[in-house]
């Protein structure tokens, strides 16, 4: 593992801007015609994934995301952002988190186009968004 003390050009700011901006593809890319339910998945993980590396750098009162942290194991990055307990106290929001890591891996860019369901995808959009149980606006509401 490569030191806590290296750092990335990745910073704070960009990953918060990264994970809307994944967001809003995630729903472009859902609502599509003809849709693209797979990627949009893949895209919808990447916001998540964004936002618990900007919660890191918080944790760590850091600008830069050191390299130990490019990994894509969302259970790791919340375990390490520090939120880990705070989310679990929060049944739904955790529920909406344990879907979405059950769903979604960096795995899926190499997924068929056809392999998820327009019913897959519009949980993912609840589990992402829902303004009481969505994990983007609860990891939000804390950086």
């Amino acid at each position: 593992m490569p030191p806590l003390t290296t750092k990335t050009e990745l910073r704070r700011e960009v990953l918060r801007r990264i994970a809307g901006a994944r967001l809003q593809e995630f729903e472009t890319l859902r609502t599509a015609t003809p849709p693209h339910y797979t990627a949009a998945m893949y895209l919808g993980g990447y916001a998540v994934e964004a936002l618990l590396k900007c919660a890191i750098c918080d944790a760590l009162n850091l600008e830069e995301l050191p390299v130990a942290f490019h990994v894509h194991d969302l259970d790791v990055l919340l375990f390490f952002s520090g939120r880990h307990s705070a989310i679990q106290a929060h049944p739904d929001v955790w529920q909406s988190f344990t879907n979405i890591q059950a769903n979604w891996s960096e795995r899926l860019r190499y997924e068929e186009p056809l392999f998820l369901t327009k019913g897959r995808c519009d949980d993912m959009a609840v589990w992402l968004s829902d303004p009481l149980t969505g994990v983007v606006p609860w990891l939000e509401a804390r950086l």
